[in-house]
């Protein structure tokens, strides 16, 4: 019981980490020039929501066994897929703009998914240590 407790809070230790890491990219985006900033707003928006997404995939899909965490990475990956769409057709965005919003999208997807691989090694060895004891 108490690992499971430990286990829940821990999840919210991890998604405020991904939303502190969301915060900083919507303060990055404000020293993006004037007419790319909207585009990587929405890409910051996009690219928190995604990882926000797969982060509860994850979790739903950890306590099955190995294909439940490969179902659960896989449903985060189509979260992103779909919202790396509509926020790129949202935007509108064409040439630099577009640059900027496929830079600003990667780098927050980059710092999410490193997020979850840490947030699936923690419970790991929470689950080990409490195996141990």
């Amino acid at each position: 019981m108490a690992t499971e407790a430990k286990t829940k809070a821990n999840l919210g230790t991890w998604l405020s980490i991904e939303l502190v890491f969301g915060a900083l990219a919507f303060v990055v985006c404000t020293f993006f020039p004037p007419e790319l900033r909207s585009a990587a707003r929405i890409a910051t928006g996009c690219a928190l929501a995604s990882g926000l997404v797969a982060l509860f995939a994850v979790h739903a899909g950890y306590d099955h066994g190995t294909n439940g965490l490969l179902g659960g990475f896989a449903g985060g990956m189509f979260a992103r897929m779909i919202l790396l769409g509509i926020g790129f057709f949202a935007s509108g965005a064409r040439g630099n703009t577009a640059l900027a919003f496929t830079f600003t999208f990667f780098a927050l997807y980059l710092l999410t998914v490193g997020t979850e691989i840490a947030y699936v090694l923690t419970r790991q060895r929470a689950k080990s240590l409490a195996r141990a004891a």
